[in-house]
C-alpha cells in the first residue's frame, strides 16, 4: 500500500488491516471494493472512485464524483473554499 500511495499527493491516506477491519472502514465510508484475481497471482481492486472533502478539523463536507466534468468539480469545490 505504501509504494501504491507514493504515486499520489502525500496527504491521500491508504488504509489497511485485517479482513474485518478493512469491511468495517468501506461500511463507513459506504465505499465498494472487490479483489480480482488475475493470472499467476496477480490481482487488481475494483473500487469506488470518489474524493472525500473534509474541513480543517477532518470533518466530512461532500464527496465529489469524479466522473463528472472537471469544470463542475471545480465550481462545486469553490463554494467550500471561498
Amino acid at each position: 500500500m505504501r509504494e501504491y500511495l507514493e504515486s499520489f499527493d502525500p496527504r491521500i491516506i491508504g488504509v489497511t488491516g485485517s479482513d474485518a477491519q478493512i469491511r468495517a472502514i468501506a461500511k463507513a465510508y459506504k465505499v465498494y471494493f472487490k479483489k480480482q484475481d488475475g493470472e499467476g497471482g496477480a490481482y487488481t481492486m475494483d473500487h469506488t472512485g470518489v474524493v472525500y472533502l473534509m474541513d480543517a478539523d477532518g470533518r466530512f463536507v461532500n464527496a465529489l464524483n469524479l466522473e463528472r466534468p472537471a469544470a463542475k468539480v471545480a465550481d462545486e469545490l469553490r463554494r467550500y473554499i471561498q
